[in-house]
């Protein structure tokens, strides 16, 4: 049986690791080139879709989760 609790917890995980990336490159951005900014403002686009998709991918699981409790009573 597949534990999508813990795998949910996983990916709640994940999205912490790339929010400290998300913060570490905002403050990277401040004291950017210009040309350092467009570098650094594309990155933190794509971190950002990573982290919601990460956010939605653990909801989903943690409802597959909360569905499993529910029909194993």
């Amino acid at each position: 049986m597949i534990d999508y609790a813990l795998w949910a917890q996983q990916y709640l995980d994940d999205a912490q690791k790339i929010l400290s990336v998300i913060e570490r490159k905002k403050k990277k951005l401040k004291h950017a080139s210009k040309d350092e900014r467009k570098t650094i403002s594309d990155e933190l686009m794509s971190y950002r879709y990573i982290y919601y998709d990460l956010l939605k991918s653990a909801e989903i699981l943690s409802e597959r989760a909360k569905e499993e409790q529910h029909h194993a009573a």
